[in-house]
């Protein structure tokens, strides 16, 4: 309850808002003017009423402090007041007391976070809280004494803040009060002066001018130390202290005592002292410890040197006493860090120095020899890789002419209208390129493995026939020369797991090399035998092929078998022969055993014998595969079956696919025009030079088919199919991929990037057209199939994404305006903001069929789904369907599907 200055009585609600007392209608009016901002809620939880000296009314709130500006009777401005971030705002927006003092300042206690004051003629609130001397951040109620020294009740006893020295002092039940927890509001000041102050065990009541403080400042006494957490005795042999703490100024400590606790204690005469506490140690600490009540100061692990500790106290009102107690500390430096030990360490410093100069001086010729001898094994193996280097970008650059010899060849040698002794010279040249071809795979993978990206890729099959197969290769060159070439082996088969092309790489490099070095009229044997070989460290103990071939050609020196197997080596006896090769033949077969976890050595008597042992682990165990996993084995094709094989898939009927356009992208002029000629007789070919022009022409020409290189400028075939694979225009295009890279990993980017056919230089000119007439023929199938199947999938048409997401789009478009017989190419080009030239292309190139066709195959569809309900008549799934007739219904259905409706119910039924 409060009256203000006006007599009007307010009382305030624990949350049913502000009220004042209506004189007239002798009753409380709730004060609730909803249409004006920041107004006073009839909720609200009203803890506070203080009407200031400029007449404005101030209303405490649990939810903030309002301040209301009187314009006529009950009708007023507000002003809200809440706990903000800003810097001036209320500690808290739960009001508890308000009092205005002498000054005109308004005082505003909180229930949790102190007292505010908001100075006269300011707007801003400065805050005060227990850190600044308050008893409890927790405000019961503010009165003011007569000397305008202001009284703080709280949870935790009675503050008294005097504003002239702005310190508080704190009273507590240990100062005479009957308890320290008070109640709300509950506070008087009498016409006496004395003030009252309600609590929970009754009141106290004083006169503010009959407090007095103690006097005298307190002084502080060391106490207690103890070093090391230990009490020190006094006067003991080897103690720091001859005398009692308090009476002593400095002690001196050895290393080992860097930790201290000191007790210290003031001492104050008077009733009811306490005193606070406040210690620094000069040296140490940058500004002092105000410990409250605690007068116990603890460091550890202090380094040596000079110390000075000081203690102080205060009184109760917060007067400090500012001469403190000193007690210097002096900590000896550790012996090994004294001068003297800083001066051995030097001198042994130097010595050392000393030392090491002279070595480093008795090194520095060692050093330059040793530079000299690794700058030339450096030199050495730059020129080894510069040539393994050259000899794999050339073979590179080998893929695409060889493409152009082994492709007329091959056409020549199927041609029936080139004579046999023709044919016998080109089938020479045949074989010759397809040995070079090999021989540019051998120099591709000398450079894999180097780099380490040739994998070992083991299968399950039988070795001593596939031995034998190829050694029947050279068959024909030992007949030329006359030696007599054999295969020796008693076993009757061998099984195991081996990689069938590099095994096959070993033996063909063995050979050559055993030919190569073999006189005519010489004798070549290979001996094929199996052996047990214990555990070693890269292998367990598994079977093994022992495979030696054995020649009596001109041999080489035993100082030089060390080094046969060194790249690009060539022994001195290689001089003696016309054509003794580049000298990476045998150290590729011996990467190649090695890669395969075997070993290879060789024996040697000049023009006696030279004898190249090969042994391979062939069990599963050494290599992490399952032994019941047996893979197929491989079909081995020579050079004229294979030719066969592929003349049997070019067998196809191409009578029909004249209307189809293929186009091809190729930097190489020369292979482009080579194949654009070869496809130009069987279909309409466009020509690219490069992928960002391929792309241009694909996207005008919209072609059946792409054959595109991968290396080339502007935009790599990879970056062209998957450009041509995602855009809707073009994502139906069959692409085939040719390259000169050979590897999996190169065929499986390929793949990825949308490509139907991957194809690695050089390739058949009929292998490459057989692909082409397989993927139409495929898509020819694929129509067939869209126009027999009842239901609509476009999932079996293709299995492009976009291509699946276009079809299905137009197929439910179609069956949503089903009925409209106006439907046609127009509205699905709308539908898709296409040209109407683009959707006939694209519904052409997935289905076989026009857009018109296209649509009325959807309608005929629908036609035959109503007709298997058998709910209507044809008469009206015509008119359901779209057809103007039942008479055009009938013509259209039987073209789609050889019968009359009629016919088909009958045959349903």
């Amino acid at each position: 309850m409060y009256e203000d200055k006006s007599g009007i009585i307010w009382a305030g609600s624990a949350g049913s808002g502000l009220f004042y007392f209506d004189a007239i209608g002798k009753r409380f009016v709730v004060l609730s003017e909803q249409m004006k901002p920041n107004y006073i809620t009839h909720t609200s939880y009203v803890s506070s009423v203080v009407e200031d000296a400029d007449g404005i009314l101030w209303i405490g709130t649990m939810y903030g402090l309002y301040a209301l500006t009187k314009e006529h009777d009950h009708a007023y401005i507000y002003q809200w007041f809440i706990q903000t971030d800003e810097s001036g705002s209320l500690s808290s927006s739960a009001i508890q007391s308000l009092y205005e003092d002498h000054q005109k300042n308004l005082w505003v206690g909180t229930t949790d976070n102190g007292l505010n004051v908001k100075v006269s003629g300011e707007n801003t609130f400065k805050h005060y809280g227990k850190t600044d001397g308050l008893s409890s951040n927790t405000i019961r109620a503010i009165l003011a004494d007569a000397s305008g020294n202001l009284w703080v009740s709280a949870n935790a006893g009675l503050s008294r803040y005097d504003q002239h020295t702005r310190r508080f002092i704190n009273y507590s039940r240990k100062d005479g009060l009957s308890s320290n927890d008070f109640y709300p509001s509950a506070c008087l000041r009498s016409s006496t002066g004395q003030l009252f102050f309600g609590n929970n065990n009754g009141f106290n009541a004083f006169y503010p001018d009959s407090i007095r403080n103690t006097s005298g400042k307190p002084k502080v006494y060391l106490a207690d130390i103890k070093i090391n957490n230990q009490a020190v005795a006094i006067g003991v042999p080897g103690s720091p202290m001859a005398k009692h703490i308090s009476l002593t100024s400095n002690i001196e400590l050895s290393y080992e005592q860097r930790s201290l606790i000191i007790d210290f204690v003031a001492i104050q005469f008077g009733p009811s002292v306490r005193q606070n506490y406040a210690y620094k140690l000069e040296g140490f600490d940058k500004d002092w410890h105000y410990t409250g009540t605690d007068h116990v100061a603890t460091y550890t692990n202090l380094d040596p040197g000079h110390y000075t500790f000081l203690a102080k106290a205060s009184q109760s009102d917060g007067t400090w006493n500012e001469v403190p107690t000193q007690l210097e500390i002096t900590i000896r430096q550790a012996p090994w860090k004294t001068a003297w030990a800083i001066g051995l360490y030097m001198m042994i410093v130097a010595a050392l120095i000393f030392f090491a100069v002279k070595i480093r001086i008795d090194r520095v010729s060692m050093k330059n020899q040793l530079a000299l001898e690794r700058l030339a094994r450096e030199q050495e193996h730059e020129l080894s890789e510069s040539k393994t280097q050259f000899f794999t970008n050339i073979s590179h650059e080998f893929r695409t002419p060889l493409s152009l010899i082994l492709m007329p060849l091959e056409n020549l040698i199927s041609s029936e209208q080139v004579s046999a002794s023709v044919k016998e010279r080109v089938n020479a040249a045949y074989k010759n390129a397809n040995k070079m071809m090999s021989l540019v795979n051998e120099l591709m993978d000398f450079n894999k493995i180097e780099s380490g990206s040739l994998k070992l890729n083991p299968r399950h099959g039988e070795l001593v026939e596939f031995i034998a197969s190829v050694a029947s290769m050279f068959n024909d060159i030992a007949d030329k020369k006359n030696i007599t070439f054999s295969v020796h082996t008693q076993l009757t088969s061998l099984k195991g797991w081996f990689d069938r092309d590099k095994l096959e790489r070993m033996l063909v490099n063995v050979l050559s090399n055993a030919f190569k070095f073999t006189a005519d009229g010489g004798q070549i044997t290979v001996i094929i035998n199996s052996k047990f070989t214990s555990a070693m460290q890269t292998i367990p103990a598994a079977r093994c092929l022992e495979l030696m071939v054995v020649d009596n050609g001109i041999g080489m020196s035993p100082e030089e078998l060390p080094r046969i197997f060194d790249k690009f080596y060539q022994a001195k006896s290689a001089s003696k022969v016309t054509n003794p090769g580049t000298g990476i033949g045998l150290s590729l077969t011996k990467a190649l055993v090695e890669l395969h976890r075997g070993t290879i050595t060789a024996e040697s008597s000049p023009d006696k014998e030279t004898k190249f042992i090969i042994t391979l682990p062939i069990d599963s165990t050494v290599y992490d595969v399952a032994a019941s996993e047996e893979m197929p084995e491989d079909v081995v094709y020579s050079s004229e079956e294979s030719l066969t094989k592929s003349q049997h898939l070019a067998a196809v009927d191409a009578g029909r696919k004249d209307q189809y356009e293929v186009l091809v992208v190729e930097d190489n002029e020369e292979l482009r025009e080579y194949i654009a000629t070869e496809l130009s007789q069987e279909f309409k070919v466009w020509q690219a030079r490069n992928g960002q022009e391929g792309a241009d022409i694909a996207l005008e020409k919209t072609p059946d088919l792409i054959v595109s290189d991968i290396l080339m400028s502007q935009k790599t075939g990879i970056e062209l199919c998957k450009e041509m694979k995602s855009n809707i225009k073009t994502s139906h295009i069959p692409f085939i991929l040719l390259t000169a890279r050979a590897t999996v990993e190169d065929q499986i980017t390929g793949i990825e990037s949308g490509a139907d056919v991957y194809i690695t230089k050089p390739f058949s000119v009929r292998f490459l057209l057989t692909h082409v007439r397989n993927l139409i023929d495929s898509r020819q199938k694929l129509y067939s199939h869209f126009s027999q199947d009842v239901y609509l999938m476009p999932s079996k048409v293709t299995g492009n994404e976009i291509d699946q997401a276009f079809l299905q789009r137009a197929v439910d478009y179609i069956v949503e305006h089903i009925q409209d017989a106006q439907l046609g190419v127009d509205s699905i080009a709308e539908l898709f903001s296409l040209s109407r030239v683009q959707v006939y292309r694209k519904i052409k190139a997935l289905t076989g069929k026009t857009a018109v066709e296209f649509i009325r195959t959807v309608r005929l569809k629908q036609a035959l789904k109503l007709m298997e309900t058998k709910q209507y008549t044809l008469s009206e799934i015509a008119y359901l369907t779209g057809f103007n007739s039942a008479s055009y219904f009938t013509r259209s259905f039987k073209d789609e599907y050889g019968k009359a409706p009629s016919e088909y119910l009958g045959m349903a039924s």
